[in-house]
């Protein structure tokens, strides 16, 4: 009994090191890939915004960890025009993983910076200082998957709660470990659909702050909060005024109200929604993105606001 013991316990033993082998193995190799495939991707769409005149700019991604896997980028930095948007120490920790499905969590600093300096302040005043996110992959058929994203933006004075789900169609998945493929960079070919996207966002006396930067420019040195608020909705007045021939007004005007009211001060929250309301298929890809129009959009979408 006690060699028979013995045995067990010595191939039990055996057991744990090689587990702990091919854990530490299949840990290495998901990292070597994850840190290739991202470094990659970070090529390919800095290539991609160069088109679109979008300078990107990143610190090299690296991977650490065994089981639960953590890869981050110290600064990753978009050059838009006269403005500068730096996110830091972006990190996406595994939280999950099986054949089927990938589980990731979220982090980054941001900020907002205007090389002119004309607009600054509302720059600070709109770039979210903080991201935190959760991301969610499921593999749904041999080629295709769903990606479920919620998360908050804040910033000093508004918080944004926000989901979005869509799915995808991966030609490259049929034949591949579903987690193999995530590793790689081939997922900017797939087409993929937006089912959804909510957005809510909370005032933190966004209006008085807002009302305090445009004060602080040259021009509006005498402006006082009723004439901000006048100005305001003469401005929003003029906008409405050029779309009421769209054949989509009856939904971009209750959205463009619900902005002007939140701008004023006489609302503190806007909540948003979009949903797919066509049974139509309506996929895009990296390179057709940039060609929809509103008519596309509104014929496979609609929104709401409250």
């Amino acid at each position: 009994m006690k060699r028979l013991m013995f045995w067990l316990l010595g191939l039990g033993l055996v057991a744990i090191i090689t587990l702990g082998v091919f854990v530490f193995y299949s840990s290495y190799h998901l990292k070597y890939k994850l840190e290739n495939a991202g470094n990659e991707l970070l090529k390919e769409y800095a290539q991609i915004l160069q088109n679109d005149e979008i300078t990107l700019s990143y610190s090299p991604l690296s991977c650490s960890g065994i089981i639960y896997i953590k890869c981050q980028i110290p600064q990753i930095q978009a050059q838009i025009l006269d403005f500068d948007l730096t996110l830091s120490n972006l990190s996406s920790q595994l939280q999950s993983l099986d054949t089927q499905s990938l589980k990731l969590a979220i982090q980054a600093k941001l900020s907002l910076q205007d090389r002119s300096n004309a607009l600054q302040a509302y720059a600070t005043l709109l770039s979210p200082m903080t991201l935190n996110a959760t991301s969610t992959l499921q593999k749904t058929a041999p080629n295709q998957y769903t990606h479920h994203i919620q998360g908050t933006l804040d910033s000093k004075n508004l918080t944004q709660s926000f989901q979005a789900q869509w799915e995808g169609i991966a030609e490259n998945l049929k034949n591949e470990n579903f987690w193999v493929y995530l590793s790689s960079n081939k997922m900017l070919n797939d087409k993929i659909q937006y089912q959804n996207l909510t957005l809510h966002t909370q005032s933190k006396d966004f209006s008085n702050a807002l009302f305090q930067a445009v004060q602080s420019q040259k021009a509006y040195k005498g402006l006082n909060k009723q004439g901000f608020d006048t100005l305001v909705s003469f401005m929003i007045g003029i906008l409405l005024q050029s779309l009421q021939d769209s054949p989509h007004y009856t939904q971009i005007q209750p959205l463009i109200t619900q902005i002007q009211n939140f701008i004023i001060g006489q609302t503190e929250q806007i909540n948003i929604s979009i949903q797919k309301s066509s049974s139509q298929d309506f996929f895009i890809t990296p390179n057709t993105w940039d060609k929809i129009t509103l008519d596309d959009f509104f014929n496979h979408y609609t929104i709401q606001t409250n």
